[in-house]
């Protein structure tokens, strides 16, 4: 779509923000006008808002404005079920822009209020802040009850916490950081999954045969129906690829999601008057927890891209320090009198590496982690 201001719009929101108790999206336009009072359409939720308020920023200070064109940047007032990465356009013309990808959480760390008051308003901030970072994420373990805040890194994490008791006066402790890990499989494997049982006076069955076949790291998991056409249980795939994912969201062997797996229906047996969806659903996901343990299972961590900048007299004692962290050195660049050196390293080796770093460069040494992959574990190998 061209970008011109006659055209239909389109606009992007990159991030939300709430300052002085109010929710701020901003968006940037690509093409056509937006007016103060305008409803607009989310194309991605597929609901339609209204705008309240267009205003410019510049830094802490508002413009308001009553209309803004193609190619300029403001913030909206108004729009409650827009998040970050999501399309405003026209109903009459719907686009979707390319969405923001934001980093799956690596990091994970344990959070519980120290008082009542803080548990109350510990939730809504939560929101607030998982609203504006899309790479922070927060959920509840099941099996310990516990609060987990997920992020990019331990200083993200501080970050947030410091954020939590400055912002919105809701103090928590903090447990240890702890690694996000996955899990895939290294071996091909075929499964047959039955339930064959008889619930409220009624015969329930289902047998499920599943392909587990490890992909390429990153790739993602994957499902196929290998079903012939007219085949008795065509009818139950989706309940069958939907049991697939659940099973996989929670690995077999470690407990961690199972990640860059292909899984393929060969066959399904359906019996008149005993098949039911529950029958199948726990059939799939019984195929795919062997196929799981029978694949050669792998446990993976992620690898962190790092870039340390330290002093030319110091580099020896840097590198052997991250030689020791399990870290390889891709690169080694003299920039002035200090030295660049950039390489990889397993999450779970870096935690404290803030403050081992300044102690080796008497504080003038600096670093930044960004996660590159998933790599196996040495000891999960097999």
């Amino acid at each position: 779509r061209p970008p011109d201001n006659d055209q239909p719009l389109a606009a992007l929101a990159f991030k939300i923000m709430v300052d002085q108790g109010q929710r701020l999206t901003y968006v940037r336009i690509y093409s056509g006008a937006l007016k103060f009072g305008q409803e607009v359409y989310n194309s991605i939720k597929q609901t339609t808002e209204k705008v309240a308020r267009i205003l410019r920023m510049h830094a802490n200070k508002r413009e308001p404005l009553e209309e803004a064109h193609a190619g300029t940047i403001v913030a909206l007032l108004g729009l409650k079920a827009t998040s970050t990465g999501d399309t405003l356009c026209s109903r009459h013309h719907p686009i979707v822009l390319e969405p923001i990808s934001s980093y799956v959480p690596v990091i994970s760390l344990a959070i519980e209020p120290v008082t009542r008051d803080d548990q109350e308003r510990l939730e809504p901030a939560l929101e607030r802040v998982c609203e504006e970072d899309p790479s922070l994420k927060v959920h509840t373990d099941e099996d310990t009850g516990q609060t987990l805040l997920s992020g990019m890194g331990e200083l993200h994490l501080e970050v947030i916490i410091h954020r939590l008791e400055r912002e919105f006066h809701a103090h928590v402790q903090a447990g240890r950081p702890q690694v996000v890990y996955r899990e895939t499989i290294a071996a091909r494997a075929e499964e047959t999954g039955i339930f064959d049982r008889e619930l409220a006076g009624r015969r329930h069955f289902g047998e499920v045969r599943l392909t587990l076949a490890p992909r390429p790291r990153g790739a993602g998991n994957s499902f196929a129906s290998l079903l012939a056409e007219g085949h008795p249980a065509q009818g139950l795939v989706p309940i069958i690829a939907q049991a697939v994912t659940e099973a996989l969201e929670g690995g077999a062997v470690y407990g961690h999601p199972a990640v860059d797996i292909a899984v393929a229906l060969t066959g399904a047996t359906v019996r008149e008057g005993q098949a039911s969806e529950m029958a199948f659903r726990v059939a799939a996901m019984t195929a795919v927890k062997q196929g799981l343990h029978s694949g050669q299972p792998q446990l993976l961590q992620p690898i962190m891209k790092v870039e340390i900048i330290a002093p030319e007299e110091f580099t020896g004692e840097v590198m052997g320090d991250f030689a020791a962290r399990k870290g390889k050195v891709d690169h080694l660049l003299a920039k002035g009198p200090v030295r660049l050196i950039s390489g990889l390293a397993p999450l779970s080796e870096m935690f404290g590496y803030a403050t081992s770093l300044r102690s080796q460069t008497q504080g003038r040494g600096t670093f930044t982690l960004q996660f590159d992959h998933h790599g196996y574990v040495e000891s999960s190998k097999q």
